[in-house]
């Protein structure tokens, strides 16, 4: 397929962004402001706990570690994004992560004691919202550290640092992110970790993208898709193949874009992977309307849309119903374009997204104006100023 050059492309472009990092948000605060509400309390190996949070609080718990002792801590979290630190003796922070919003989060937290004494385990809440959500936190292990461990923490250290100045954003703490995940892959490797060694080649790929070093993504993402091959991970394979598809996409190889994007379909479609399919099909209606094939476009993103909606994923049918809106009034079909975007504002209303509300608000003016239906248009544009 021959690459047509056009200017919607370079929002797309920008879209993609969101979509290649899922859950990333583009600004990390240096210090979460928290309630004051805290609990404390000591806990030992094999306790679980199970708690429910809210609103910007706090929990912390206290255990007590001899120098060079292993801890490891499992914490599951649901809905819920969270920062966890643990933190010395000495007031160091030895370790924090923080979590995404998803359905369901794991992570597995490990660091290697510096010195004697209580060690703080800090579980916040990042979330501003009034109904509690629930985690659990478990200590699995405390023993002597062997090399092997200290490989691990070294390694997790870094990428957590990577990861942060990836969610950064800037070019400056994308280009030291890409440091940061080189420096972490030799210590994965000591430790023989196949499968954090392919999500350090695909948070490479992730930062590489997002300078615009394309052909270094591609790189970084067919390493991981040797390793997601290699250990049978076939929904990480088609997420691999996919991504691959969105790079090809941004350097204009359209050739190279479709091949993969197909590829990824027809593996969510073998593995019944809903979400696959889904966004591989909107991908594919975004190749094509870039390229002036509103009708292919549109039949691609209908199907996308009807499984988001099966789903129940508001997010994800507010952008398709956008992009069909788009394209409708590509084609000059002014009904449809206004029908889809009525319903992508209804979205944003009940979300209360006031910035989506505005241009939504806006693009309907703009049809109404270029039809000849001024009253409209005013309306319209009162309303979006007036959001």
């Amino acid at each position: 397929m021959a690459y047509v050059k056009s200017p919607f492309r370079a929002f797309i472009h920008f879209v993609l962004l969101v979509v290649l990092l899922v859950g990333v948000s583009p600004v990390i605060k240096s210090q979460t402001q928290v309630d004051t509400k805290q609990t404390t309390e000591f806990v030992k190996v094999g306790q679980k706990i199970e708690q429910e949070i809210k609103g910007l609080n706090s929990h912390s718990y206290k255990l007590t570690l001899k120098p060079r002792q292993y801890l490891q801590l499992f914490l599951e979290t649901q809905k819920l994004a969270v920062e966890v630190n643990i933190i010395a003796p000495s007031g160091e922070n030895v370790l924090h992560i923080e979590t995404d919003k998803k359905e369901i989060n794991r992570e597995t937290l490990e660091v290697i004691a510096k010195g004697l004494g209580n060690y703080l385990v800090e579980v916040i809440s990042l979330d501003d919202i009034a109904e509690p959500s629930r985690y659990k936190i478990e200590v699995k292990e405390i023993r002597r550290a062997l090399l092997k461990d200290k490989n691990r923490c070294r390694a997790k250290e870094l990428t957590n640092q990577a990861n942060i100045l990836q969610k950064i954003g800037t070019p400056v703490g994308l280009e030291k992110s890409v440091e940061r995940y080189l420096t972490a892959l030799p210590y994965w490797q000591k430790a023989s970790e196949q499968n954090a060694i392919a999500d350090v080649y695909r948070k490479l790929a992730e930062s590489y993208y997002l300078i615009s070093k394309y052909q270094e993504s591609i790189n970084y993402f067919t390493k991981e898709l040797e390793i997601r091959r290699s250990n049978k991970d076939r929904s990480r394979e088609a997420r691999s193949i996919k991504n691959l598809g969105i790079v090809y996409y941004a350097m204009g190889d359209d050739e190279q874009a479709l091949k993969y994007y197909n590829q990824a379909l027809e593996l969510g479609k073998e593995l019944s992977n809903r979400e696959i399919i889904a966004q591989t099909l909107n991908f594919l209606g975004t190749l094509y309307r870039s390229n002036g094939e509103g009708r292919k476009s549109i039949e691609y993103n209908k199907q996308s849309l009807t499984i988001w909606e099966e789903l129940n994923e508001t997010e994800e049918t507010a952008k398709i119903t956008q992009d069909l809106a788009t394209s409708y009034y590509s084609l000059a079909e002014v009904k449809d374009a206004l029908g889809f975007y009525e319903k992508t504002l209804l979205v944003a209303e009940k979300e209360n997204n006031k910035g989506s509300q505005a241009k939504i608000l806006s693009s309907i003016a703009v049809i109404y104006d270029e039809i000849g239906n001024f009253s409209h248009a005013i309306a319209y544009y009162e309303k979006a100023l007036s959001v």
